[in-house]
């Protein structure tokens, strides 16, 4: 487990990055940090940020049952325990007004919506490029609705090299992970 952790001592920052594979005791590690940071910061200022809503509702459910017969249980319930896009999805809606963006703006996912703005800036350049000379000899081989049907394409094939890229990046990470405690052990 690669635990980092750094301490500002003049603001009262104390930041802990805890990383490692799947079933090495990360849940058990944040949980006991933010049972002990209880005890030096009000729960206001303690923020626990994952990656995944099934690991912040596994997180705040282990955190309220090491707290069940705890004087500290019911400061548990003012934590911020958050996606990292639900938490910094919260600091731009307190900051709208100086961003100048909407507090009503949404997280675009993998949803219907994406596809709908993909298809609508592909359409844009397009369009943008129909009285481009360069761009000429590509609209008289094929037509509009064809050049839409290839970006489209391209942007699954994109998508698919993304995944697995990321699925390749994870598992080198767990092979790495593995082989480094074969080597000390």
């Amino acid at each position: 487990m690669n635990i980092r952790g750094v301490v500002v001592s003049s603001t009262g920052i104390d930041v802990k990055l805890i990383s490692a594979s799947a079933g090495t005791g990360k849940t058990t590690r944040l949980v006991t940090e933010i049972v002990e940071a209880l005890d030096l910061y009000s729960s206001k200022e303690i923020v626990a940020v994952t990656f995944t809503k099934a690991a912040v509702r596994d997180l705040r459910k282990k955190v309220m049952e090491r707290l069940e017969e705890s004087s500290k249980k019911e400061l548990a319930k003012n934590l911020t325990i958050s996606t990292i896009h639900s938490f910094f999805a919260h600091i731009l809606r307190e900051q709208a007004m100086k961003l100048n963006i909407s507090p009503g703006f949404q997280i675009m996912a993998d949803s219907p919506s994406v596809e709908i703005l993909f298809h609508n800036i592909c359409k844009d350049v397009l369009l943008s490029k129909i009285d481009d000379d360069e761009y000429s000899k590509i609209f008289l081989e094929y037509s509009f609705v064809e050049l839409m049907d290839i970006m489209e394409r391209l942007q699954t094939k994109y998508s698919s090299i993304r995944h697995n890229l990321k699925r390749t990046n994870k598992d080198f990470l767990d092979l790495y992970s593995a082989d480094s405690k074969s080597l000390k052990g």
